[in-house]
């Protein structure tokens, strides 16, 4: 087995039927790659005692650390601590520490503490119990065969509070060959394929640093870890292939530190005292929600228009009626004067408008759906450009993907 091997275990019939998605998995990923881990099976179960506890001493023989998440709540239907006691082939019995932990999490909470909540006091004999600062189970560490197994609760808020207080202390104590140096580099406007094409050499599986790509909402996420025996040599393939990515995807790159456009942006306006402010056609108020999602956002941001008809570009922005008749709503000269109006009107340094063409249908064989006009007013410089999308993307797509390239766009104009 190789020591840096982990699997992951989710165990919830409702996973399985679909109403909600494991969102323990990339988070326990992420984390295992700070210690050396790297996750290499990842699996979800019905809560059937038979079924995890197989699927428990199969996966022994495989990997040295094995993380099961779920089934460690108060009902009869978790199953989680009967079904690791039997692929251990221990009893389940009642722990004092646990029951300590449960008891403790309602006093503060100043809650009465329902009966049934002794269940989560119960644990396979000789486990070792984990405090979880966030919730009412506790979770445990155990063996079985040659694999260590640590159980945690299952929403995600008290997975990543058991792993920072009971889980990182035990992987510090127990480092793994190597060393390893690993970095994000987050990108916009970048299709996979075509990422997949220009930097095909980067991403062989034989490569060091490995690379690993995944994409949402129109952000290309790239991991890079790299592996040597020697600490500095590590960093050192690291530094050296994140400048080649820097370089060949300069365009756009738009942080090293947060997947979300609206944080990057946010953060940094506030960092820079940049005041902002938004003129939002098609995106109806999405681009000014999203940074408002942003903490301390209001110490830049005092305004925003959705000028979503013709008339309101006019009334609320200054936009010429004769430019909108010229050359529609839909084009460089509207999305200009937006972008000028919102900065006049408000005395913002930065102001960035949207209009384009959302779907599900357009009124001109000229302007398709999909395209869509960005416009940039930076301390009175005013630039534009468009992008244009799918046009038989769905409607909501075109907007999410808009917002986040007018995000994106803006961050890489203030940062010059």
């Amino acid at each position: 087995m190789d020591p840096r091997d982990v699997a992951v275990l989710a165990i919830g019939d409702e996973l399985l039927a679909g109403k909600h998605a494991d969102l323990n998995m990339p988070l326990i990923a992420n984390r295992l790659a700070e210690h050396g881990r790297r996750l290499v099976e990842s699996r979800v179960l019905l809560d059937e005692i038979d079924l995890i506890a197989a699927a428990v001493r199969e996966v022994a023989q495989r990997c040295p650390l094995i993380v099961v998440t779920g089934g460690l709540g108060p009902t009869p239907d978790d199953l989680t601590r009967h079904a690791l006691a039997a692929a251990a082939n221990v009893e389940v019995v009642h722990d004092d520490e646990a029951w300590r932990q449960v008891r403790a999490w309602y006093e503060r909470s100043n809650r009465p503490m329902p009966e049934s909540n002794r269940r989560q006091a119960l644990m396979p004999a000789g486990a070792t119990v984990l405090a979880n600062p966030a919730g009412t189970a506790p979770g445990f560490r155990m063996r079985v065969g040659d694999a260590t197994v640590i159980s945690l609760p299952g929403p995600p808020r008290e997975v990543s509070a058991t792993w920072d207080v009971s889980v990182v202390p035990w992987l510090r104590a127990h480092p793994v060959d190597g060393q390893r140096a690993s970095a994000f580099l987050f990108f916009e406007g970048l299709s996979e394929s075509v990422f997949a094409t220009e930097a095909a050499e980067w991403l062989d599986r034989a490569q060091n640093p490995q690379a690993g790509v995944t994409v949402s909402e129109g952000v290309l996420a790239l991991r890079l870890v790299a592996e040597h025996e020697d600490a500095d040599r590590a960093q050192a393939l690291l530094d050296a292939r994140l400048d080649d990515f820097r370089r060949r995807f300069a365009d756009h790159l738009f942080s090293e530190t947060f997947l979300d456009p609206a944080e990057a942006l946010g953060v940094h306006l506030i960092a820079n005292g940049i005041s902002v402010t938004l003129a939002e056609s098609c995106t109806g108020g999405l681009v000014v929600a999203a940074l408002t999602s942003v903490p301390g956002i209001s110490a830049v941001l005092r305004e925003s228009f959705v000028t979503y008809h013709a008339d309101a570009k006019v009334e609320l922005l200054g936009v010429d009626p004769a430019t909108i008749l010229e050359h529609t709503v839909y084009s460089e000269e509207v999305v200009r004067a937006m972008a000028v109006g919102a900065a006049a009107r408000t005395g913002a340094r930065l102001a960035i408008a949207v209009s384009g063409v959302a779907g599900p249908t357009s009124d001109s064989p000229e302007h398709p759906v999909g395209q869509v006009w960005f416009g940039f007013c930076l301390d009175g410089e005013v630039t534009a450009h468009e992008r244009r999308w799918p046009s038989g993307a769905h409607r909501d797509r075109i907007r999410r993907w808009a917002t986040q390239h007018a995000l994106a766009s803006a961050l890489r104009l203030v940062r010059g």
